[in-house]
């Protein structure tokens, strides 16, 4: 082949090749949704960014996910833990003022934002009664690594 048509081949796939690659909001590697609820990329923890991207790249990494976590642990379904809980909902003004602020406020996900609020709220009295142990975190906040 002539290097005038191998010239013309050439410049005709390159423009073949930028109609291929989609730079619209459909194309998903370019243009994701990184909310925590979002099916289409999941978080790592702990791994150093060029070992990780060698170990995906020869292709011998294994992902296992975490076992589930409890919605309250044992240490929270004690009578005496309930207890304090229902009293400190309605006397702990931190708790109150930000439940108030989430009803009047329009907040994006009102049962996550409750839930937050609940949390901390247990996490003080965890605290409080010295319960042993760190208090549990958010699954949405676990992980970080888009697929």
């Amino acid at each position: 082949m002539s290097s005038y048509k191998k010239t013309i081949l050439l410049e005709k796939l390159s423009k073949f090749q930028d109609k291929l690659l989609d730079l619209s909001k459909r194309n998903k590697m370019i243009n994701s949704n990184f909310q925590s609820r979002a099916k289409t990329h999941f978080r790592i923890i702990d791994e150093i960014p060029d070992f990780l991207y060698d170990k995906l790249s020869k292709g011998n990494m294994e992902f296992k996910p975490l076992p589930p976590l409890d919605e309250n642990p044992k240490d929270e379904n004690t009578f005496e833990f309930k207890a304090r809980v229902a009293i400190k909902e309605k006397e702990d003004e931190e708790y109150i003022k930000e439940m108030e602020k989430i009803e009047t406020e329009q907040v994006d996900n009102l049962n996550e934002a409750r839930e937050r609020a609940l949390r901390k709220l247990k996490d003080k009295i965890r605290i409080e009664l010295k319960l042993p142990g760190q208090p549990p975190i958010f699954r949405t906040e676990i992980l970080s690594f888009l697929l």
